[in-house]
């Protein structure tokens, strides 16, 4: 509601951010690019690049710093000193298709998110008890939250996030499932 209010409103700070967003993102392949979504958008092209050379397996763990800079001798990168030196591409998706291929992102995704969300899910599915309710509601919620936070993050090269996230499904799945155990409505 917050964020509906605000954007309704549109103070001109708003504006004002608005409008420097959609210059990052209409100048990000000039060399004068330096706001985020600009950084961002040669990141994450860079990434598809680096994908397009090794698709199954990626480059191995570490090597996006030192990929982006061979795109940029090759001539295939965007000039962008910070974009091109950064040590990951601010996109959890985007860097595991780089660094992992196909095999990576899979893994990540289906372990991360998948086998997660369908435990869950099936405790909410198989229950009647509010409280199981409420416990795989929030696990759901943290579920979508930390997967849609990757999109502009790359929280799997030593963030704490990591650990935010692990403990937050820890707590609302585990609470779930003891509680479902508890009333007799798992096995």
């Amino acid at each position: 509601m917050s964020s509906l209010l605000v954007g309704l409103a549109q103070p001109k700070r708003l504006k004002a951010s608005l409008e420097g967003l959609s210059v990052d993102a209409n100048t990000f392949s000039s060399e004068a690019a330096n706001g985020t979504v600009g950084l961002r958008l040669v990141m994450w092209r860079n990434s598809l690049l680096i994908f397009k050379d090794s698709p199954i397996f990626g480059t191995g763990m570490g090597d996006f710093k030192h990929d982006s800079i061979l795109l940029l001798e090759k001539g295939l990168s965007y000039k962008n000193d910070f974009a091109v030196h950064s040590t990951n591409a601010h996109n959890i998706y985007f860097m595991l298709l780089a660094e992992g291929g196909l095999v990576g992102l899979t893994l990540l995704v289906f372990v991360l998110f998948v086998l997660p969300y369908r435990f869950v899910y099936g405790l909410w599915k198989k229950t009647s008890d509010k409280s199981v309710h409420l416990y795989s509601l929030l696990a759901l919620i943290s579920i979508f939250a930390f997967a849609w936070f990757g999109v502009s993050e790359s929280w799997v090269n030593r963030n704490t996030i990591v650990n935010l996230y692990c403990m937050t499904l820890l707590v609302f799945v585990s609470s779930a499932a003891n509680r479902a155990k508890k009333i007799g409505e798992m096995a």
